[in-house]
Order: structure tokens, then sequence, then C-alpha cells
């Protein structure tokens, strides 16, 4: 158990009370608690029921009076009742009880995880609603059968078996987007072997249309969508390891998309990222360049154009890249896993389309994916890492300044590679999915904070 005392006058007169805050660590909870005390006082505390006794003795040579105080600060209320003797020069003894309300932040945000069987070499995840029943729905790729496997959701944490859809050869990535604009969650394959993208329409009802498939570029590995020309349909970015390229494809609102147009990386680019980089209104793009060690950030035009890349240093081998507000100021920021050096790049945004250097926080063996959320509800975006060789995931807690606290371990199956975060058991807290390449099984870890 650690804590820490802080205490500031709320008013010039050396009479009035003190505000003290104290923040205790109890394992991994974290309890603040606010109070407010007499200038000079002693303080008793009892942790069992979080009671405050002051007992003092003083000399005085004023005269009969009697006072109740009552002071509010931030996290409690405190009642001073107060008694002098009659006499000119008296002892007098005054006893406060003091109650404290606690804020309890949930830092261990997961318990034990559950599985359920899924296709073989599975290595990416993506969740919606597919049936528009309000559940959270998952979609697998698996890269040894080339499909896709669908798991409609109960609602209560669990998944029905799996439907397969025939994508492209070796899906490597998979995601979502409405790419026909009638309002129903369609998914999209990056397939590395023969380098096109796969589309399935959705039906509305759980199932999917047949793929429609257009070619992007040689090996493609990671993918996202967005409007990138301002006409209201979905686009496809798509990243091309094999071409050291970002491909640009225009959507046509109709589950097909124009010619790829390229755009030049580092080398051996692979996750890709949308968001709005620099508040122009305008999307922009982040991808890892895993040969060279760093982040490249393409600026939108808004016509679907995009400008020359500008690269920022990550660790070794950067892999996966989120985009979140890690800070609180309203600007977009980055945090990057690197497989090679075992770690987290942070960097912070500038809200001009640049970043500031890197902040690297220690993860487990060989992160590969990486996402974003508020896992313990407490307004700051937390992170949580698949670490591939340690068959585990790191949960780093934001501390809503740009900066996290020491991970957190939990255990998965064989060679995780893959993770999405959603509301599986409809409880407000965000769960996640975690996809173990090597036991072909995905774990589901419920939220345990309160």
């Amino acid at each position: 158990m650690s804590a820490a005392f802080l205490a500031t006058p709320e008013t010039a007169n050396p009479w009035k009370p003190l505000s003290l805050v104290i923040a205790v660590i109890f394992g991994d909870l974290l309890v603040i608690t606010g109070m407010a005390l007499g200038l000079g006082l002693g303080i008793g505390l009892n942790h069992n029921n979080q009671n405050l006794t002051q007992v003092v003795t003083t000399t005085t040579t004023i005269s009969t009076t009697s006072s109740t105080t009552t002071t509010t600060s931030s996290s409690s209320t405190v009642s001073i009742t107060s008694t002098t003797s009659t006499t000119s020069t008296s002892t007098s003894t005054t006893t406060t009880s003091i109650t404290a309300t606690q804020v309890v932040l949930c830092v261990n945000t997961f318990g034990s995880s559950t599985t359920f069987a899924t296709g073989p070499q599975s290595v990416s995840i993506t969740s919606g609603d597919f049936n528009r029943d309000a559940q959270s729905d998952l979609a697998i790729a698996d890269i040894t059968d080339n499909n896709v496997g669908v798991f409609l959701g109960n609602g209560d944490g669990t998944f029905r078996s799996q439907v397969n859809y025939r994508v492209g050869q070796e899906p490597n990535f998979v995601t979502t987007g409405d790419f026909n604009s009638d309002g129903i969650l369609d998914l999209v394959t990056a397939n590395s072997a023969i380098g096109t993208v796969s589309i399935l329409l959705g039906n509305g009802n759980g199932t999917f249309q047949t793929q429609i498939i257009e070619s992007s570029g040689t090996n493609s590995f990671g993918l996202t969508s967005g409007d990138f020309n301002g006409d209201n349909m979905q686009d496809l970015a798509v990243a091309d390891s094999g071409d050291n390229a970002v491909s640009i494809l225009l959507g046509n609102n109709n589950g097909t998309f124009q010619i790829g147009v390229p755009y030049n990386t580092s080398v051996l680019p692979n996750f890709i990222i949308s968001s709005d980089f620099n508040n122009d209104s305008k999307i922009d793009l982040a991808v890892t360049n895993g040969d060279s060690n760093n982040v490249g950030i393409l600026l939108g035009n808004g016509n679907g154009a995009f400008q020359n890349q500008i690269t920022y240093q990550t660790g070794t081998s950067p892999v996966a890249v989120v985009a979140s507000d890690f800070n609180n100021d309203g600007k977009v920021d980055l945090a990057i896993a690197n497989n090679v050096t075992g770690s987290v790049s942070i960097l912070i945004g500038n809200g001009d389309g640049s970043f500031q250097s890197q902040t690297v926080y220690l993860t487990q063996n060989n992160p590969y994916e990486i996402q974003a959320g508020d896992l313990n509800n407490d307004g700051n975006v937390d992170l949580v890492v698949v670490n591939s060789a340690s068959n585990s995931i790191s949960v780093l807690i934001g501390n809503g300044n740009g900066t996290f606290q020491t991970q957190r371990i939990h255990k998965t199956g064989s060679n995780p590679v893959s993770l999405v975060l959603g509301y599986f058991n409809n409880d407000r807290k965000l769960d996640l999915a975690v996809v173990n390449r090597d036991d072909n099984t995905t774990s589901i870890f419920l939220n345990t904070c309160p």
C-alpha cells in the first residue's frame, strides 16, 4: 500500500480549513480520498470504516462562543462542532469526526477468458452488428482455408457457431464498412497471396453475398475504409507490402471500386488506419513501415488524393497502429506496437498533422496488434496489445495526460495475433476478443470493472 498527500488552502484566512486529498493504492485499486481539515490538527485514520477522528487540546483566553462549520471539498463533506468554556484562561477539547467519500478506479480490467473454436490459422478479427439485433457479432479471417467465419453474438458474451464465406487467397486482414450505402454492414478482406481485396455485401440478417474481387497491389496486408473524396461513398486504402505503397481504391457505392492509385511508403508497409490528423475535416492515413522502423503520415487533400508521406521514428519492426486522443486535448494521437523491441510507441499529435517524438512503454514479447478504448470507464483512453510470442495480452491503463501505467498481463491461447474491442454482454463495458492463431481458438475476455 502507498499513499500520497496534498493540502491546499481554501482561503487566505489562516483559521479556515485546508483541503486534503489522500490517494491510497491497495493492490490493483487506486483509492482517492478527499477531506477538509482544520489548520494544525492531529489526524487519526481508521482504515476499516474510513472514519477520521481528530482530538485537539488548546489553551485559549477568548470569551464563551459556540459555532458549527460545514466544509465541502470536491470529494467529501466534513462537519465540525467546536465548544469553548467560559473562563479567562481555560482548556478546551475539540473532537471532529470526518467521513471521507472514496472514488475507486478499476485498473484490473479483465478476468479469466472463455474460448471457442474457429477455423484453421485465424489471423484477423473485427466486430459489428451484422444482423441488426443490437448485439455485437464477430468476423474472423482464416488464412489457410481462405474463409471469413461469421459468429453471431447472443448478447451474453457467447457466440453461435461460425458460418463461413469464401474470400481470396490468404486473407490477412478483415474489417467492416458500408460499401453500397444501404445502412447494412459489409465485410472486406485484404488477400496477400494474390494482391486483391474481397468485398462481402451484407444482407442485414447476418448473412453475406458472394465475394466481389478487386485488384489492389502486391502482398496486400492491411486496409482501412473511409470517404476520401467527399462523395459520401466508402473508399479503401490498402497497404501493399510487396510494392512499398498504399493503394487508394475509390468506391462506386455498389460494392465495386475504381482501379487503385498507389502512393509510395517506406519499406514493408503493413497496417494502415484512417483519421483526421490536422483537423481539416479531411481523412488522412497512417501506415506502419515494418522494415523502416517508422510510421508514415499521408495527409488527405479531400479529393481522393494524398500528400507524400512524412515519417516518424518508432521502435523496431512496427506492426499495428491505432489512433485516439490520449491526453484529452482534442487532437489525435498514435500508438504503435513494435514487434521486435517488445514495446508500444506513443506519438502525441500536435493537431496540424505532425507528431511529437515517441515515448516508449514495454510490453511482452512480439506485440502484434493494438486497440484503444476506455476499459475502466474513467473517461481516459487505455490500450490493449496482443503479444504473440508470450501468449498474452498487455493492458496499459491511460492516465489521461498522454502517459500510461505499467502493463497488466492476461494469458491467452497460443500465438495471439489479432484482437477487437466490443460490448459482448450488454453491460456497457468494453470487452475483448482475441484470435489465437496456433490453437485455432478465440478468447473472450469480459470486462470485470464495477
